[in-house]
């Protein structure tokens, strides 16, 4: 049995997850010079707000725009003052690249 939940895990393969599953959120925020910083793992998205923000203080990116994921899959986009950006669905992007 755990090594079908492993199989399941490394596939990223989604089935009845309650609201006490672990997945966790994480964002890619992409630069105007084409470069990425990456984001820890937390647990809610008003969590990577604030570390986003507090990592914008110290190091001062001139930021395009948000990938937030959930899991390996993408749960939105977001503007770099961390807003919903709902003229770009994730869940087409998900269907497109079978993510």
């Amino acid at each position: 049995m755990l090594l079908i939940l492993d199989i399941i895990n490394t596939l990223g393969i989604t089935i009845g997850l309650t609201k006490g599953d672990n997945i966790m959120y994480s964002y890619q925020a992409i630069t105007k010079d084409g470069g990425t910083v990456l984001g820890p793992k937390m647990k809610r998205i008003s969590d990577l707000k604030s570390r986003y923000f507090r990592h914008l203080e110290l190091f001062n990116h001139d930021v395009k725009e948000i990938v937030v994921l959930k899991g390996r899959k993408i749960h939105g986009y977001y503007t770099p003052d961390f807003k919903l950006d709902n003229s770009k669905p994730a869940w087409l992007h998900n269907i497109i690249y079978a993510m």
